[in-house]
C-alpha cells in the first residue's frame, strides 16, 4: 500500500490503510469518524494532529477527552507519531503540551469542567471519544474556540445512541444541505488489523445491540445500555411549582468527595420529575439546607443514598424535620433499585423535561457481567451518575409509598371523570383516624403508612371506623367514594374492606 505523502521534506507520516485515507484526504471543515473497536482511530487523529502542527508555524491543535485518562492515550499516541517524523519537539507535561520547534503546539484538555475550555482560538480541534463528552462542552464552550479563526474539528469514536455526536456525523451524511461536514462509518472489520475470527467470536459471545454499537459501528436508537425509550420520555413545559392534592416524592444523592449532589423531585399523581438540584463542592450541612428548603416546599418524603455517608446524614436530616428514610446500595439492592427505573423509563411510567446532563447521564449508564455473572451497574470511567441515582431513588420512593401508579387508559379516565364538590373536601381538621394512618393538613388528604415501616400493604391496618365522615360524608361503598379511596390507599379496594 502506498505511503501518504508527506506535508514537508522533514515531516514522516505512516501509511494509512484505506478507510483511514478517505478521511484524510477529505477537505471538509468538520469531519465525523463513528468506528467499531479497534479499528485505528487514535493513529487516525494524531496523524492529523501532527500534520495541522507541522504545516505551519504558530497553530494550535487542541485534542479534548472525556477524562484525563483518555487524553493521556491520545497523548502517547502523538508522541509516538512524532518520535517517527522528523520533527523537533518539547514536552511541557505540566501544561499537558508538546511544542514544536515552529512554535505550533498540541494540548490536551479533559471535558469535565468545559467553562476552562473558553477563549482560546484554536485551528484544529479534536474530540476524541465524543459519544461521551456532554453535548454543552461542544456547543457551548468548544465549537466557540473555531470561530476566529476559522478552524477545524474532527470527531471521533464509537456511538453511544443517538445523542450530540450522531447528530454532527449526520450531518455529514447530506452534504448538500452541510457543506462544511463529511462524515463515514467504519466498522472494525475494515480495519486491516482486527482479524476476522475476532469480530466473529464478539459476534457469538455479545448481545446483538452490543454487537452492532461497538463492532459494527451503528447508531442504535438506544444505546446499548441500561435505559431504552430514554427521548419518548422528554416532556416540555412542566410546572415546578407545587400543586394542592399531588403528592411528591424526593430521591437525594449525596455528594461525595468530587461526586455531585442531586435532589429530584418526582409528583406521584402526573409521574413527572418537576425538580432539580445539582451542585457540588460544598459540606454537608448546607447540602442538608437545600434539602430542607426543597422537601418543606413541597411537603415531600425523602429517600436518600446513606452508603458510606452512614447514620449522622441521616439523623441530621431528621433533626431538621424532613420526612427522610435511608437506602443502602449493596450489588442486589442497587440492581433492584436500578431495574426499576429502566422498567418506568421503557414503559413511559414517568416523564422528564430535557435537561441534557440527566439525559447524557442516562444514555451512558452502562453494565457489566462479572465471571460470577452477576450484572454491575454503574457510569462509565470518568463520567457521573448522580441524576440516575437520584431519579432511580425517586421512583423507589414513589412505588414504596403506593403513591406510584402505572394507571390504564379507562382507569385514568374514571379516576378523571370522578368529581368531588368542595363540599365533599376532607376538613381542614384532623380527623380522628386509627392508629397508623395520617393526615396531611397541606394537601388535606389521609395517607396510608409507608409499608417500609408497616411491612404490609392496605390490609396491613384497617381503614378508619369513621371513613365516610372522613370523606366528606361521601358513602364508601359509592363509586365516589371507591375512587376517593382508591386516591387514599393508591389502588381500589375489595367492598368488604371499605366497611372498615
Amino acid at each position: 500500500m502506498a505511503a501518504a505523502p508527506n506535508i514537508s521534506p522533514t515531516l514522516r507520516l505512516y501509511s494509512p490503510f484505506d478507510g483511514q485515507r478517505k478521511a484524510h484526504e477529505s477537505t471538509a471543515r468538520f469531519r465525523a469518524l463513528t468506528t467499531g473497536r479497534r479499528w485505528g482511530k487514535t493513529t487516525f487523529a494524531a496523524n492529523e494532529a501532527v500534520k495541522a502542527a507541522a504545516s505551519k508555524p504558530e497553530q494550535i491543535v487542541w485534542w479534548v477527552a472525556p477524562v484525563y485518562k483518555q487524553t493521556e492515550k491520545g497523548y502517547r499516541e502523538v508522541l509516538r507519531v512524532l518520535r517517527k517524523s522528523r520533527v523537533r519537539y518539547t514536552e511541557r507535561k505540566s501544561l499537558s503540551r508538546i511544542l514544536l520547534d515552529n512554535e505550533s503546539f498540541i494540548e490536551f484538555h479533559t471535558a469535565t469542567n468545559f467553562d476552562n475550555l473558553r477563549g482560546e482560538g484554536v485551528d484544529l480541534l479534536i474530540i476524541d471519544e465524543a459519544p461521551y463528552v456532554e453535548k454543552r462542552a461542544w456547543t457551548e464552550a468548544l465549537r466557540a474556540t473555531l470561530s476566529d479563526k476559522r478552524g477545524r474539528a474532527i470527531f471521533i469514536g464509537t456511538p453511544k445512541g443517538r445523542n450530540w455526536f450522531w447528530e454532527e456525523w449526520n450531518k455529514g451524511q447530506d452534504r448538500a444541505a452541510n457543506p462544511e461536514y463529511e462524515s463515514w462509518k467504519f466498522p472494525s472489520a475494515s480495519s486491516p488489523f482486527m482479524a476476522a475470527e475476532e469480530v466473529e467470536s464478539a459476534r457469538r459471545g455479545l448481545p446483538t445491540d452490543t454487537f452492532r454499537q461497538e463492532y459494527l459501528a451503528e447508531f442504535l436508537e438506544e444505546s446499548a445500555g441500561v435505559f431504552r425509550n430514554i427521548k419518548s420520555c422528554v416532556v416540555a413545559d412542566i410546572s415546578s411549582a407545587p400543586q394542592a392534592g399531588h403528592r411528591y416524592v424526593i430521591g437525594w444523592d449525596p455528594a461525595k468527595h468530587e461526586d455531585f449532589s442531586v435532589i429530584m423531585v418526582l409528583d406521584c399523581r402526573t409521574r413527572q420529575v418537576v425538580y432539580f438540584d445539582r451542585f457540588n463542592q460544598i459540606d454537608y450541612t448546607l447540602q442538608l439546607s437545600r434539602l430542607e428548603v426543597v422537601a418543606k416546599r413541597y411537603h415531600a418524603r425523602v429517600l436518600m443514598d446513606c452508603t458510606g455517608v452512614g447514620d449522622p446524614l441521616l439523623e441530621n436530616a431528621k433533626k431538621l424535620g424532613i420526612s427522610v428514610s435511608g437506602f443502602m446500595f449493596s450489588g442486589k439492592s442497587k440492581q433492584q433499585l436500578i431495574e426499576g427505573l429502566a422498567l418506568a423509563i421503557e414503559r413511559r411510567q414517568i416523564l422528564y423535561p430535557d435537561w441534557d446532563i440527566l439525559l447524557h447521564e442516562l444514555q451512558l449508564y452502562q453494565y457489566e457481567l462479572t465471571r460470577a455473572r452477576n450484572v454491575v451497574y454503574s457510569a462509565p470511567e470518568g463520567e457521573h451518575d448522580d441524576t440516575v441515582t437520584a431519579l432511580a431513588l425517586a421512583v423507589h420512593a414513589a412505588r414504596s409509598s403506593r403513591m406510584f401508579q402505572a394507571l390504564g387508559e379507562a382507569a385514568r379516565a374514571a379516576e378523571e371523570s370522578t368529581v368531588i364538590t368542595p363540599a365533599q373536601q376532607i376538613p381542614v381538621q384532623r380527623p380522628n383516624v386509627q392508629e397508623g394512618w395520617t393526615f396531611d393538613p397541606i394537601t388535606r388528604t389521609i395517607r396510608y403508612p409507608d409499608s417500609r415501616i408497616t411491612g404490609g400493604g392496605p390490609s396491613a391496618l384497617p381503614l378508619p371506623a369513621n371513613l365516610a365522615t372522613i370523606l366528606g360524608g361521601i358513602d364508601p361503598n359509592s363509586a365516589a367514594g371507591k375512587a376517593a379511596v382508591q386516591m387514599v390507599v393508591g389502588k381500589p379496594l375489595p367492598v368488604a374492606e371499605l366497611s372498615g
